[in-house]
Order: C-alpha cells, then sequence, then structure tokens
C-alpha cells in the first residue's frame, strides 16, 4: 500500500507457512542415494517375478507412462512409448477418427472446438507435457486420436533397447510376435500388468478381476519398485480417492432408494434405421471402472455378455445390421429386459453420443433426458486422481438422475458376486471398503472433535473482533460460494439451512443465462445463445460443488440463477422452516446484509458471524477489513 500508482514490488516472494511441513527432505526414506538399492521383486500379473535393477529404463504405453508419472516416475527413465497420445474418439488437435462411423460426414468433430470437458480421462496439459519430454515413438498412428495398434522398432534398433517393458491391460494386442521375439533375444524382460480389458493370460484364461483402485494400488507397487521418488501429493490424492468414493456411497444409496439404474455401452456403432442403435454392452464385473463404481454401492445393470467383456449389438458388424431399439432394450437373446435410467457411454463415443442428432435418431428416455456419464473402458491412465475424478463426474451426474423406466428390484449379491447375477439383474447396494482409506477416517473420538453432542462450544473470532461460541451442530444460513467452501473442509449440505446470493460466477452463461452487467458490445455479443465453457469460468462451482448446493433447498435470493450479483436476500424460507443457530457472511456477502435482515436476527438471537476480507467491506467503525492474501483467507 506503500507504492506509488504505477509501480511493482520487486521479487521477495513471502513463504506460506504451512508448506515448510511438505518439503521433500533431501533424503526421503521412500528412496535410497541413486545406485545404492538393491534390485526390487516384482510380481506382474501373469505371475512372474522381476527384479527390477536400480534406475532401469523403461518402454510402455503412452497412458501407462503417464500413471507412472503420477508416482513420481521421471520422464527421462522412458526411452520410448507405444500406443494413442490421445483418448480415441477425441479430437484433441482438431484431429477426429471417425471409429465407429455411425453418422458419416453429417457430424465432422475435427472442425468442432476441443472441449477437455468432454474428455475428463484424456491427459491434461501437464501430462501432455510430460509426454512431450518423451521424444521416443514407437507408434505412426499415435497422433490420430484413435486406437492405434502399429508398433515398430527402428528408433529402438538405433538408440537401444531399455531395461524393461511394460504391458498394460490397454496394449496387450500391441504384443507381436516380432517384437516379443526381438525383446527377448536382447534379454528385455516384460511386465504384464494385464486387466479384463482386451487381456487373456498365455493359456487363455482371462485376467484376474479387480477394480480400478486395486489396479492402481499394482501401478504404485511398480513405480517403487521402479525406484520412483513418490511425491507427497499420492497420499493426498489417496485422501481425495476415499472423500469421493465416501459421497459415492451416499449418493448410490439415494439413488438405489430412487430406483435408478445405469447401464454401460459404446454405442451408437455404424447407420442403422431410425430408432435402432449398434451397440456393444459391458458387464461390471468386467471392467475395472464399473467394478469400482458398483464396489461403491453403484446400481448397475449386468448384461448378457456372459464371461466375455461385451454383448454385441451390432449384428454382423455392418450398416443397418444392429438389434438394439431404443423402445425395447432387451438383451440380445431375448431374454432379459434392460430398464436403464441412466446410462455410462463408452468416452470413445462422447462426441456423437451427446449430441442432439444422437437423440434424435434413438430417443432412448435416459438419451433424452440427458441422464449419462462418461466411462473411459479400462481406465486408460491408471491413478487414484483420475479414479477420483471418473467417481466425482459419475457422482454427480448419479445424484439428479430420475427413473425414466419402469421400476425392477435390486438382487443380493449371490456367492460368486456380480458374475453369479443374471443379465439385467444389479446388486443391492452393499459397498466394498477401499482398503487403504481406514487410515484416513476420523476416529471415533478424535482430538479435533469430541463425540457429537458432548462437545463443548468452541470459540471463534470474526473478522469484526467479534468472540463467538459456535455450539456442537449448529445449522448456518451463509453465502451459496461460501457453502461450497465450507464443504471442501466436511461440512455437510445438511447442515445449511438456505443460502443466499448468486449460485454460479457472475458474467458466466451457465444453463443458457447471461446477465448482461458489463453493457459494453450489446446485442452484437448474446452469450446466453453460445454453449457454456467451463474452462473460461475454472472459479465457477463444478458439477460435484453444484450437487453439494442443489441438496441445499433453502434459496433466500431470488436471483440466485441470474449468473450475476444477485442482492436480494428475502425471510419468507427461514419464517416457515426456521431460522438458524448462525448466519455467516462472508467478503462477497457483505452488502446482502440490510437492517431488516439483521434486525430480524438480532430479534431471534442469531448471531452473525463475519468473515471480511477487503472486497466490499468495511468494518462498522468505517475502517477497512484487514489486509490479507487468499490463502490466509482459507
Amino acid at each position: 500500500s506503500a507504492l506509488e500508482a504505477g509501480q511493482y514490488a520487486c521479487h521477495k516472494p513471502v513463504p506460506i507457512d504451512f508448506c515448510a511441513e511438505f518439503e521433500e527432505t533431501e533424503a526421503a526414506p521412500s528412496e535410497a542415494p541413486k545406485g545404492d538399492r538393491a534390485g526390487i521383486k516384482f510380481t506382474d500379473s501373469n505371475g512372474v517375478i522381476h527384479e527390477i535393477p536400480d534406475d532401469s529404463s523403461i518402454v510402455c504405453g503412452a497412458m501407462d507412462a503417464i500413471a507412472l508419472s503420477h508416482f513420481g516416475l521421471k520422464s527421462d527413465r522412458v526411452v520410448a512409448t507405444f500406443g494413442e497420445r490421445s483418448a480415441s474418439g477425441s479430437n484433441y488437435g482438431g484431429t477426429y477418427y471417425d471409429g465407429n462411423i455411425a453418422f458419416g460426414e453429417t457430424m465432422n468433430h475435427s472442425n468442432s472446438a476441443y472441449d477437455p470437458t468432454f474428455f475428463p480421462s484424456d491427459p491434461d496439459e501437464e501430462e501432455r507435457a510430460f509426454l512431450n519430454m518423451i521424444t521416443g515413438d514407437l507408434s505412426p498412428c499415435s497422433a490420430i486420436n484413435y486406437y492405434c495398434d502399429k508398433i515398430e522398432m527402428d528408433y529402438l534398433n538405433e538408440k537401444g533397447w531399455p531395461d524393461i517393458i511394460l504391458v498394460g491391460g490397454l496394449y496387450t494386442t500391441l504384443m507381436n510376435d516380432e517384437f516379443i521375439g526381438n525383446a527377448t533375444e536382447k534379454n528385455v524382460p516384460i511386465i504384464y500388468m494385464k486387466n479384463t480389458y482386451n487381456a487373456e493370460d498365455d493359456d487363455g484364461e482371462a485376467a484376474p478381476l479387480q477394480d480400478m483402485v486395486v489396479e492402481t494400488e499394482n501401478y504404485e507397487g511398480l513405480a517403487i519398485a521402479l525406484g520412483a521418488h513418490e511425491p507427497v501429493t499420492v497420499e493426498s490424492d489417496k485422501k481425495a480417492l476415499c472423500d469421493a468414493a465416501a459421497n459415492l456411497q451416499d449418493i448410490s444409496k439415494k439413488a438405489h432408494e430412487r430406483g435408478v439404474r445405469a447401464m454401460a455401452a459404446y454405442l451408437p456403432y455404424q447407420e442403422q434405421a431410425q430408432g435402432i442403435v449398434g451397440a456393444f454392452i459391458a458387464s461390471p464385473h468386467q471392467d475395472i471402472v464399473l467394478n469400482m463404481l458398483v464396489n461403491l454401492g453403484a446400481p448397475i445393470l449386468k448384461s448378457e455378455s456372459a464371461d466375455t467383456y461385451w454383448e454385441n449389438r451390432a449384428g454382423d458388424y455392418s450398416p443397418f445390421g444392429a438389434n438394439f431399439f431404443a423402445n425395447n432394450t432387451v438383451s440380445v437373446s431375448g431374454d432379459a429386459i434392460y430398464n436403464i435410467d441412466m446410462w455410462l457411454y463408452d468416452d470413445r463415443v462422447t462426441l456423437d453420443f451427446v449430441s442432439e442428432t444422437f437423440a434424435a435418431h434413438w430417443p432412448h428416455p435416459a438419451v433424452v433426458a440427458k441422464q449419462w456419464s462418461h466411462w473411459p473402458s479400462g481406465g486408460r491412465i491408471i491413478s487414484y486422481r483420475h479414479a477420483t475424478d471418473i467417481i466425482k463426474i459419475f457422482s454427480a451426474n448419479l445424484a439428479k438422475a430420475e427413473v425414466v423406466t419402469p421400476k425392477t428390484e435390486c438382487t443380493v449379491l449371490p456367492e460368486g458376486g456380480m458374475s453369479a447375477l443374471e443379465a439385467g439383474q444389479y446388486a443391492c447396494h452393499k459397498p466394498v471398503p477401499i482398503d487403504f482409506c481406514a487410515e484416513f477416517e476420523e476416529t471415533e473420538a478424535a482430538p479435533s472433535e469430541a463425540p457429537k453432542g458432548d462437545r463443548a462450544g468452541i470459540k471463534f473470532t470474526d473478522s469484526n473482533g467479534v468472540i463467538h461460541e459456535i455450539p456442537d451442530d449448529s445449522s448456518i444460513v451463509c453465502g451459496a460460494m461460501d457453502a461450497i467452501a465450507l464443504s471442501h473442509f466436511g461440512l455437510k449440505s445438511d447442515r445449511v439451512v438456505a443460502t443466499f446470493g448468486e449460485r454460479s460466477a457472475s458474467g458466466s452463461n451457465y444453463g443458457g443465462t447471461y446477465y448482461d452487467g458489463n453493457i459494453a458490445f450489446g446485442e452484437t455479443m448474446n452469450h446466453s445463445n453460445s454453449a457454456y465453457d467451463p474452462t473460461f469460468f475454472p472459479s465457477d462451482p463444478d458439477e460435484e460443488e453444484r450437487a453439494f448446493l442443489n441438496m441445499i433447498t433453502g434459496d433466500l435470493s431470488p436471483c440466485s440463477a441470474i449468473n450475476y450479483y444477485c442482492d436480494k436476500i428475502e425471510m419468507d424460507y427461514l419464517n416457515e422452516k426456521g431460522w438458524p443457530d448462525i448466519i455467516l457472511v462472508g467478503g462477497l456477502y457483505t452488502t446482502l446484509m440490510n437492517d431488516e435482515f439483521i434486525g430480524n436476527a438480532t430479534e431471534k438471537n442469531v448471531p452473525i458471524i463475519y468473515m471480511k476480507n477487503t472486497y466490499n467491506a468495511e468494518d462498522d467503525d468505517g475502517e477497512a477489513a484487514p489486509l490479507q492474501d487468499m490463502v490466509v483467507e482459507t
């Protein structure tokens, strides 16, 4: 504040106080000094025990390289990758390969802008930067954004072969006799990390059934065996996964109570007659992602795929040869009815599936209602962070799904698990705990919180210097964005009686609503008609945060949905339903506190906790609120 206008401060960063505890020491316990570590033994999915030398170089699939980077493997350890470097079906870089050939030239997705929110399991920019540092690429088709099964050895023959080749579940079909023969001749071991996607053991038996969390633990173990120095973020990634899993268990229980059922499929496929679609339907026990969701309680129907990955509904794979009807979703034999309220679409067909063209062509009730969520079959990037993203997105979509087909009852899982169910059945809600989540759970009498009802009021000093003694389990009313902020620290939606203020960022066009607050270009730019792009509004609530807000039914501001500064606050809801124990007023909301509202709160002995900052906020004596930064405010 002492600088002159137009000046800026020289570089002198101020440390964030709590960051010191996360700094890595020079000799972290998880990694011995380079060259001093004995080879670590690792057992792959074929049961082969590999002794991995220190600092081994590797060749692996592109998505597996990214997965290992989450556990600390550096790019200079990866000699080369094989396989596609973007998700099949995406249009990243203006390239789209029409692999499902359903609508031909009527939808040229190459000309559409790439929207990363359609492809949350695609590499993000940081992950692409990691891949770009790996100059070796054995697959000439790696940039076509489609299944890339070519693998060439010229690069390795010129630059040198690695110490180890890693083959994950997505890449088993790339291992041809010539490549395996050359690796064997050069004494380069192949570590297989198979799952049920595209994978059979050498004796023809299917790879072990497991879910994405277990598979990720295997990748973490491999990274450690490779000598990767595991970053501190892995622990927080695990914690985030456990939090997301717990949330899904709650949401899936409510979905079961409503009677909602989901089904997973790759569709559309090939050009078909109106009302008919070519499809390949998956069963939860055959896919690591679906198995993970079912283990967390999700109501997902079993298909008639028996012991194979897909139930084929594409007929003879030719145009107009399919047999899956929008108005009669039955199994291929016709023996089972599929009552589907929500689709998990294979994300390789995203751009076709979410289009209005597809909904018009195949008007299944769940498609018309847009009750769907993406499904990266096989998992793609096997990491805790990506598993968490999948769970969060699915949870947000499942939370708002309603029953749109005739109700059916769930089935108690028989001995043998999901594979023992009949086609069209789904398991009753019985979540399977994730083994490592127990360490993150609060104990019954954690030091920071006494058992419910037995905790004395905790004192908290607000930004006005007022000391509040907050009773146990107090109900609150607060600004919409402050409610979301508190949810990040564990506050449940049932503690929030109501919110006030806008529920989307002022200036966004979420939901097709745009308020021209800056009135700069008038009707020449009608942003209401533009598609909402969340990458333009990274501080807008995401879908999980919106799901949290939607669980808070009380809304004191009639203008909360206009996507502009909403300064109206009404008390009818509180007068009818009851006032809260506490009102919280953050820095964004001080101007909403009018005399009438404050007077009513005072009359009802409801204290107001102010969390002012310099935005729109002055203390009662007219002085500005204390200057601080966002980290301190958090």
